[in-house]
């Protein structure tokens, strides 16, 4: 793997996230949520397949071939731990690259706030952690994972696919599970974490009815479950929750409403002076909450959002105002990001 390696390493020597390779194509960067084209020669189609053949494995070259894409992680020389996809496009093939540090950042780099801390110290429940692809919340799953190891005295068992960062055990002991390779599936892993004694179990997308099923059942039972879930705001993961119950809707709903600790949204915005930062829109479920996630009405969530600031509550243009009223993003981008522009606008104006 020498050759990919000098690409993974210029990437993280430029603070890459990701990386794109492709036959007679650039090199291309993501940075700070940026494309940016490497300044070298474009990759040429014998160079690429040459790259790719030293990078696969023969049991990955023969599942490749078979499924027409590929997902697997691994640790590069460098100490970096990279996250692989690679797939067929017209008629040839391509890869991209999510880059990791193999030092997992400290929960207060990431300006994790402490009501979101303090939801996983809860004993049993569910939490979820939304964002939408590259808003940065497997990293901020893994600050928290690694927060509770260091602070406390748990089992922890994390159900990853692929599996992106590794854990040390701190004070607890962290027991590491990847799909395809320990389990079948996020499922089959969160049936199992029960066995396993786990105080803690993280799983690494909650993606379909039967990973959401075994989630809730696993938070009845008493364990803790940090879930991922792609959804651009709280009210959307409840909705989309509901689509995967289906048919038995309300019998799930009033499964979630009970087991339901908390849901928190992350994006990432630019930060003045480099890099990003990220805005958290937070639900603590309250009393008020479980009965408007009990009765479908996911549509009137916002107005718990407004209302329980005392709870630890928050939407997303609050969180984005903070960031702007600490200096740390811009004005011009506090209302591009925000959800409602015009008041954005009119709060910045008014300060």
């Amino acid at each position: 793997m020498e050759k990919i390696e000098n690409y993974i390493r210029e990437a993280m020597e430029k603070g890459a996230s990701d990386l794109h390779l492709a036959p007679d194509g650039p090199v291309l960067y993501r940075i700070d949520g940026e494309l940016v084209r490497s300044a070298g020669e474009e990759l040429s189609a014998s160079a690429f397949e040459e790259l790719l053949a030293q990078t696969l494995t023969s049991v990955q070259k023969e599942a490749f071939l078979k499924k027409g894409e590929l997902d697997f992680a691994c640790l590069t020389d460098g100490g970096n731990r990279v996250r692989f996809h690679v797939f067929r496009q017209k008629g040839t093939y391509a890869m991209s690259l999510r880059l990791h540090s193999d030092l997992i950042p400290e929960v207060s780099r990431l300006f994790i706030p402490q009501f979101l801390l303090d939801l996983t110290k809860r004993r049993h429940g569910l939490l979820i952690a939304a964002g939408t692809a590259g808003s940065g919340k497997t990293t901020t799953i893994a600050s928290l994972v690694q927060h509770l190891a260091d602070e406390s005295a748990k089992t922890i068992v994390t159900i990853d696919d692929p599996l992106e960062y590794v854990y040390t055990n701190g004070q607890s002991m962290v027991l590491q599970r990847e799909v395809g390779v320990d389990t079948p599936d996020c499922a089959a892993g969160l049936l199992a974490a029960s066995r396993e004694d786990a105080d803690v179990i993280s799983v690494g997308e909650i993606g379909d009815a039967q990973t959401l099923r075994e989630a809730m059942k696993a938070a009845e039972m008493g364990h803790l479950v940090l879930g991922a879930f792609h959804a651009n705001s709280v009210k959307s993961v409840l909705l989309h929750m509901t689509e995967l119950f289906g048919s038995g809707s309300c019998q799930a709903r009033e499964q979630l409403a009970d087991v339901l600790e908390g849901i928190f949204v992350q994006r990432l915005l630019p930060r003045e002076g480099g890099g990003r930062v990220a805005a958290f829109e937070v639900l603590t479920v309250s009393k008020e909450a479980r009965d408007l996630i009990r009765e479908g009405r996911s549509d009137q969530i916002l107005s718990q959002l407004q209302k329980g600031k005392k709870q630890g509550m928050q939407t997303m243009d609050d969180a984005i105002y903070d960031l702007y009223m600490k200096s740390m993003i811009s004005a011009q981008n506090a209302v591009a990001y925000a959800q409602n522009q015009q008041e954005m606008a009119r709060k910045i104006t008014l300060f």
